[in-house]
């Protein structure tokens, strides 16, 4: 036996040196997968604030839409729900999971609905136009309101339940 040792001893370190590589490269793959899944997750996190923020910021801007609603200061108006429509398509365009389907096609209705606000207040400016029904279009700024609280509802419970 001492004679095989002898004579083998380099070969018998190659196979345990090739094993122990084999252990650890396979180590060293699972955490680079462990790795690479924190990252995806903080990613996701991070557009998910991202997103809540963006979604608070319109809720706002909506409020202001209704306070200049108020004052029928149709420019304004007109500026405010461009702003909102702009803001929102940029949200729903991006095909990701932030967004459920429903919420996604709720925010596309809040898009059209914020158009034809901006819309009527653009008419609303020239010469001789009657002044559009202040009440209908508080009527659709609060509807979309309630979809952009959804929206960010939403946001909250996925933030909450760390997906």
């Amino acid at each position: 036996m001492a004679g095989f040792w002898a004579e083998n001893w380099g070969n018998v370190a190659s196979v345990v040196g090739a094993v122990l590589t084999i252990v650890f490269s396979w180590r060293a793959q699972e955490a680079a997968k462990q790795a690479e899944r924190a990252s995806n997750a903080t990613k996701s996190r991070l557009l998910s604030v991202d997103l809540l923020s963006e979604l608070n910021r319109l809720n706002g801007r909506v409020d202001d839409l209704l306070n200049r609603l108020d004052t029928a200061a149709w420019q304004i108006v007109a500026e405010r729900a461009t702003d909102l429509r702009v803001s929102i398509a940029a949200i729903i365009i991006p095909e990701n999971a932030l967004i459920p389907d429903d919420v996604r096609d709720n925010l596309a209705v809040a898009v059209t609905q914020f158009k034809n606000i901006s819309d009527g207040a653009n008419r609303a400016t020239t010469p001789h136009k009657t002044a559009p029904d202040i009440n209908r279009y508080k009527k659709i700024a609060v509807d979309q309101k309630e979809t952009i609280v959804l929206a960010i509802e939403h946001v909250k419970r996925r933030l909450g339940s760390g997906e």
